[in-house]
């Protein structure tokens, strides 16, 4: 499956949520992520654009395979996804066979749906964001119904913007990050 999104950075969540209900998007849930990515001792994985993740999500527990392709407007990845029954057991699998981990990313995620396109509100320890998941063309309707700034898009992973946010804070970045909720 091909996964199509946009990321807008944002400072007023009570002012998008507000967007959200006017268009008729409904909210679906709010919650905790956890997300730990692994590499083998290469960082292969890294340096091909490409992620191997395990996502914690309530009692959810989802391994996932991503391999990014460049698009400038869009982030558009390649995405396998796999329900797993054990988040402690699936780390532990994933480090017999020789990956480890690479980052930790924890969001409080707020999941709303329009149509047939995710909307989500991430509040993270880089700031808040709005991802916005769906066909180029249902994308570029929510941006104009929601009123937002198509220049201010980004296709950026949180990977990209936490090395972007350690750059600009000053911050020595190196891949194996962790970065906790606020």
């Amino acid at each position: 499956m091909i996964e199509i999104e946009v990321k807008f950075e944002i400072s007023n969540i009570r002012k998008i949520q507000q967007g959200l209900k006017k268009i008729g998007a409904k909210k679906i849930s709010k919650v905790l992520q956890q997300d730990i990515s692994f590499d083998d001792e290469n960082e292969t994985f890294m340096k091909q654009d490409k992620l191997l993740r395990v996502r914690k999500e309530g009692d959810n527990v989802i391994l996932a395979f991503k391999s990014k392709k460049k698009k400038a407007r869009f982030k558009e990845a390649e995405e396998i996804e796999i329900k797993v029954s054990d988040f402690k057991k699936t780390k532990g699998i994933l480090k017999r066979i020789g990956f480890y981990p690479m980052g930790e990313f924890r969001k409080t995620r707020e999941r709303w749906d329009f149509k047939n396109s995710e909307i989500l509100i991430d509040q993270t320890a880089l700031g808040n964001f709005l991802e916005i998941e769906g066909t180029k063309k249902e994308i570029e309707e929510i941006i104009k119904l929601l009123e937002l700034d198509s220049k201010k898009r980004s296709s950026k992973t949180y990977h990209e913007l936490y090395k972007e946010y350690c750059k600009k804070k000053g911050i020595k970045f190196h891949p194996r990050y962790i970065v906790l909720p606020k």
